[in-house]
């Protein structure tokens, strides 16, 4: 099978709204994590779109995140409806230096390897982020794993070995937060 083929494709679809953003983010780390793509630039590819979606689109529409996953690359993608005009990838500047806003889409075009925007309809329009793999990381993704002896860590303590249920434990785990006081009005 040639590897421009999908091997894996997802699609989320959310309401306009800024809690939205973090799911999505984590949706799609998520997605890295599971084929083997540093997340960092993904996540935050999808943050920044997403928030110029709700920034710049209409609060009517749903928003949709795919990601697209093949063994050279992962493209994450955020549709929204076109309100005004589609923006010029190629016409991005550096905003002023007390500019509070106006980065989001110079990151996302400096983290990854390539920032399309497609008009899907005359009222929708997609942006995609393209993360390709380095030889060093297709060469890793297609060896075979080699056999590694067990890791004594326990997945509920990272980095700590198990406990002998015989001896006490000299550094319990910490207690819960407590509960935030609660504000009177």
């Amino acid at each position: 099978m040639p590897s421009a083929y999908i091997r894996a494709s997802f699609r989320f679809v959310y309401e306009p709204l800024p809690e939205h953003v973090s799911d999505a983010r984590r949706q799609v780390a998520a997605i890295c994590d599971a084929h083997d793509f540093d997340p960092f630039g993904p996540a935050l590819a999808v943050s920044e779109l997403l928030t110029n979606a709700l920034k710049f689109g209409s609060s009517d529409d749903h928003l949709t995140v795919a990601a697209h996953v093949d063994r050279t690359s992962l493209t994450v993608e955020v549709t929204d409806p076109a309100v005004g005009t589609v923006p010029d990838l190629d016409g991005i500047t550096h905003p002023a230096d007390d500019s509070e806003s106006s980065r989001g889409l110079l990151l996302v075009r400096e983290v990854c390897d390539r920032v399309e925007v497609t008009r899907r309809t005359p009222d929708q329009k997609a942006l995609s982020a393209r993360f390709t793999r380095t030889d060093r990381e297709l060469a890793c993704y297609a060896a075979p794993q080699a056999k590694r002896p067990p890791n004594p860590t326990t997945p509920a303590n990272p980095g700590r070995p198990p406990r002998d249920p015989k001896k006490p434990d000299k550094n319990p785990p910490m207690p819960p937060n407590p509960p935030a006081p609660r504000r009177s009005s």
